[in-house]
C-alpha cells in the first residue's frame, strides 16, 4: 500500500517539476521576444525618400505624362501612438509616382576577372595596383 502511495507522490513531483521548468522557460522566451521587438526599427525610423509631387492613378498615365519610370507608392501602416500625417506626410496620396533612380557610382569602374580562380572584382579606374 505504501509503495503505491510513494510512487504516486514521486510521479506527481516529477510532473510538477517538468511543468515548472517548461513554464519558466516559456516566460523567459516571451520576455526575450519582447526585448527583440523593442529594437526592430519601424518605418518611422527610416529616412524619408524624396518623391515626385504628382501622383497618377495608373502606371501608364504616370509614364506617359511624366516621362519616367513609375512605381506604386502607398502608406498603409501607422504604428500605435503615431498619426497618419506623422508617418506618411500631410499631403500624401497613394498612387503611381516617378521613381527617383540613384546614379550607379560604380558605372565607370574597371572589372578584374580571374578565369583561373573563378572570381571578378570591380575597382575604380583611378586605382592603380
Amino acid at each position: 500500500m505504501f509503495k503505491d502511495f510513494e510512487s504516486e507522490w514521486r510521479m506527481f513531483f516529477i510532473v510538477l517539476l517538468i511543468v515548472l521548468v517548461l513554464g519558466g522557460g516559456g516566460i523567459l522566451l516571451l520576455k526575450s521576444l519582447d526585448r527583440v521587438q523593442e529594437h526592430v526599427p519601424s518605418t518611422v525610423d527610416l529616412p524619408a525618400l524624396p518623391r515626385a509631387a504628382q501622383t497618377y492613378s495608373t502606371q501608364e498615365e504616370c509614364e506617359a505624362k511624366a516621362g519616367c519610370t513609375c512605381g506604386f507608392v502607398q502608406c498603409d501602416y501607422v504604428p500605435p501612438g503615431k498619426t497618419f500625417e506623422e508617418v506618411c506626410g500631410k499631403d500624401f496620396k497613394k498612387g503611381w509616382q516617378c521613381i527617383l533612380q540613384q546614379e550607379d557610382e560604380t558605372a565607370d569602374w574597371q572589372t578584374y576577372r580571374s578565369d583561373e580562380f573563378g572570381f571578378e572584382v570591380k575597382y575604380p579606374s583611378s586605382l592603380t595596383v
